[in-house]
């Protein structure tokens, strides 16, 4: 399958999953992006992400949005990291574990939301499928938001060094 331009596969056992665009499931007449599990049983999680260029968002609060659609998902969400000077030591880090989407949904608008602190160096986000099952994902959108917007974790968990 092909990956979508600047997309990385990524997890911690990617070769159970295919992943990239699915040209058969459109959202707003657009493909969307996947994750299958293609084994019976899948040990870990694979993601499908990229990189934000974070200066327009230093120091700000943002909103990151998308489409999730899943068909019998153990569990499935978005996922946005905020990376700092510090390999390995995410600034903040919400991958929708509180709120996990499960078994089979149609399309619905998620979101998360988490500070850019100003040493931040980039912001890693995606999808990601943990467990049996398939996610498609479209129409990522990112915006600055106030702090009347409530961040989407309590306290932000630390994340692998690379999700």
């Amino acid at each position: 399958m092909k990956l979508p331009d600047g997309w990385i596969n990524s997890g911690s056992n990617p070769e159970q999953y295919d992943m990239g665009i699915d040209e058969n499931v459109l959202h707003n007449e657009n493909f969307s992006s996947t994750i299958r599990c293609t084994t019976e049983k899948p040990d870990g999680f694979a993601s499908l992400n990229t990189i934000l260029p974070v200066a327009k968002y230093l120091d700000k609060r943002v909103r990151m949005t998308a489409f999730v659609k899943t068909e019998h998902a153990d569990w499935a969400g978005l996922w946005m990291r905020v990376d700092g000077p510090s390999p390995g030591e995410p600034l903040a880090f919400d991958n929708m574990f509180a709120r996990q989407i499960k078994n089979t949904t149609e399309w619905k608008r998620y979101e998360v939301v988490l500070d850019v602190p100003g040493n931040a160096k980039e912001i890693a986000y995606g999808a990601l499928l943990t467990g049996k099952g398939q996610v498609w994902f479209a129409d990522f959108n990112f915006e600055e938001v106030g702090n009347d917007v409530a961040i989407t974790v309590k306290k932000p968990r630390k994340a692998a060094a690379r999700s």
